[in-house]
């Protein structure tokens, strides 16, 4: 797991991006850290690579719809969705370490990590610790376990690339062709590891399905998942989760996205409407405004995207009402992108990460 450490790497530093619109005293968000995930090669070639993705993802369609047929918003599809309140995957203090406040200057407090996003970007690896994934697979670590140990094993590296043609007169020759030769790396340990019985059943874990014996501890009722309209709760173990029959929400809703506060009374939603909508337990609509996801709870305001997805967007989360938009970068994807929450000693931190792009924005959360 030492390589995962070494996936974030910094494409800028320090980028001071402050909204001008007035935000009624609320909170105010400043872009600090702009994190591209990649892979790099070990040994003398410090070229940087794309890893190749491990698979079709079953919630992800081969053939996309026609040119404006959804009106350029992106096509909804029933998906898992994911909740955790802060401190939800921290039941002890000190389990786990954030190597983001390294990269911050910032020093993380235990127990004040939140997520909000779909349930098969949050994961879990055994012996190393909860983060999230881009398409192309490659482990991004969030919180890491507090006595994980970075060791670099011996290994085989085997690297495949095209091979180049040469004329009789040892001239290099370019052709022009349509054929796309992808690149692999391969490492191989040199000494083999003898693992118990115990270690080999269980690897990884993610909300997206699929249950383990030998899942990590969690807090209870901490976790919310949304699987096709019904709502699930987990207690001190994540084998199974439980059903939570008290909180009914009008039929037919295509959520995206979903955030529920401590006293759990409140369930706020994103659809693929663009509209972000607050409810109490029963369904009763309490207020609704225009919005996208990821929805996440920042203290008495809930953090979205805004419709058009030019913004982040701050709304008081008792009324609705707007008080501050935040510019993200042009021309970000807008499905699949994930909120997460930190607080550091410093003040906190918001994380909005996008796997399409595999890159992570860091925003400064200045109160």
């Amino acid at each position: 797991m030492n390589k995962f450490l070494s996936l974030i790497t910094t494409a800028a530093a320090m980028m001071s991006l402050c909204a001008t619109y007035a935000n009624d005293g609320k909170i105010s968000l400043r872009l600090v850290k702009n994190v591209v995930i990649k892979q790099s090669l070990a040994g003398e070639n410090k070229n940087q690579i794309y890893t190749v993705r491990r698979g079709q993802r079953f919630d992800r369609d081969i053939f996309r719809s026609p040119p404006g047929s959804t009106n350029g918003a992106p096509e909804w599809t029933s998906r898992p969705l994911v909740y955790v309140q802060p401190g939800g995957l921290e039941p002890n203090t000190g389990d786990y370490l954030l190597p983001f406040d390294s990269q911050l200057g910032d020093k993380y407090k235990d127990a004040t990590f939140s997520f909000s996003g779909p349930a098969n970007s949050l994961a879990y690896v055994n012996g190393f610790g909860w983060g999230t994934e881009n398409n192309n697979g490659d482990f991004t670590p969030y919180l890491v376990q507090s006595n994980y140990e970075e060791i670099k094993e011996p290994s085989f590296e085997f690297f495949w690339q095209n091979k180049k043609k040469y004329d009789q007169g040892g001239g290099h020759i370019n052709e022009t062709t349509d054929n796309i030769t992808l690149n692999y790396l391969f490492k191989v340990p040199k000494q083999p590891k003898i693992q118990w019985g115990t270690e080999l059943s269980f690897s990884r874990f993610s909300f997206g399905g699929g249950s383990s014996t030998n899942t990590p501890k969690v807090k209870s009722n901490d976790i919310f998942r949304w699987d096709n309209g019904f709502f699930q709760t987990y207690s001190t173990s994540l084998t199974f989760p439980d059903p939570i029959n008290k909180w009914k929400l009008p039929y037919g809703i295509k959520m995206t996205s979903f955030a529920v506060p401590e006293d759990g009374n409140v369930i706020y939603t994103a659809d693929s409407e663009g509209k972000i909508a607050a409810y109490d337990s029963s369904g009763k609509k309490l207020w609704t405004t225009n919005g996208r996801a990821p929805v996440i709870i920042y203290k008495n305001n809930l953090l979205t995207m805004s419709a058009n997805y030019q913004n982040i967007q701050c709304l008081d989360a008792k009324t609705g009402k707007a008080s501050g938009l935040f510019p993200v970068p042009r021309f970000l994807p807008r499905s699949l992108n994930s909120f997460a929450l930190a607080t550091f000693t410093h003040g906190s931190c918001l994380f909005l990460q996008i796997p399409e792009q595999s890159r992570i924005l860091c925003y400064k959360i200045e109160d």
